[in-house]
């Protein structure tokens, strides 16, 4: 194994003080392009965030068929999200402004992922609390 270290498949399931539960699950790499979205599955329905389709055009040709171009990184598929969140952020700086995603954000998001990762290794469940 070249990256022993490296899990290429992943599922985690949180249970949230609610009782409600949330999974989510990853794969890295994929041959068949770049897929983040997200799904929120209710008892009165469902939403989601993101798609497969990939970038916004589409064509189809007598020889190939319907061709849905896909992003095939995640930096290009997230270009134009990590130009307007650094945006974002220099005009919160330059206008003395709080900027929507706080620090505190960040902390709590990577105290999940190291609970996640402190779960795969042990196989025991870790409580993060904020």
């Amino acid at each position: 194994i070249r990256y022993p270290r490296f899990y290429d498949t992943a599922l985690v399931l949180g249970t949230f003080y609610n009782g409600k539960m949330g999974v989510i699950d990853m794969s890295c790499p994929v041959g068949y392009g770049y897929d983040a979205r997200v799904e929120l599955l209710g008892s009165e329905g469902v939403m989601f965030v993101g798609d497969v389709k990939g970038k916004s055009l589409s064509y189809c040709t007598r020889e190939k068929g319907i061709n849905l171009p896909q992003y095939l990184s995640w930096g290009e598929r997230f270009r134009d999200g990590y130009i307007a969140e650094l945006q974002h952020f220099i005009n919160s700086i330059i206008k003395n402004t709080s900027p929507l995603v706080s620090g505190e954000d960040g902390r709590r998001s990577l105290a999940a992922v190291i609970a996640s990762n402190y779960s795969i290794q042990t196989g025991k469940k870790l409580r993060v609390t904020y």
